[in-house]
């Protein structure tokens, strides 16, 4: 199961500036500062550490941390 830790994990691992923790779980990333990049290259650190993988036709519906922890979260069974 992720959670909120685990995205900040991933995205330190990611060398992505500044912290899931604040970072408001409803409004999108990019809203937010975090650029494509940034998004893509988290998303790619989830993928590792869970083993889940992403469709390019869902990486557009991650866009909030709600919407990537209730799809990992889905997709691993947890």
């Amino acid at each position: 199961m992720i959670d909120i830790s685990t995205i900040d994990a991933a995205m330190k691992a990611a060398a992505i500036e500044g912290s899931a923790f604040d970072l408001n779980p409803e409004v999108s990333l990019a809203e937010q500062g975090l650029d494509s990049l940034d998004s893509f290259n988290l998303l790619l650190e989830l993928q590792d550490l869970t083993g889940v993988s992403v469709s390019d036709d869902e990486v557009e519906k991650l866009s909030t941390l709600t919407r990537i922890i209730e799809f990992f979260n889905a997709a691993s069974g947890s």
